[in-house]
């Protein structure tokens, strides 16, 4: 199956990674993940460039706030 990074822009990341935090948020994580998530969707969101050159140019972790896990 080829990869679907060509179809997802940054808003649909960003979306996607307050999903997860909203989950997380329902399993009572901890506060710190859910708040990692969703700071990790505001810079994806805030990026300059798409994410899918970031992601290919493998750069994800450069993102502030986007570690090994969010990555």
């Amino acid at each position: 199956m080829p990869p679907v990074w060509d179809e997802m822009d940054n808003a649909t990341v960003a979306r996607i990674l307050l999903d997860i935090a909203g989950l997380l948020e329902r399993k009572r994580e901890s506060h710190f993940k859910i708040w990692a998530y969703r700071q990790a969707a505001q810079r994806v969101e805030g990026l300059p460039v798409g994410i899918e050159q970031v992601m290919r140019e493998g750069r994800l972790r450069e993102i502030p706030g986007v570690g090994e896990a969010i990555a």
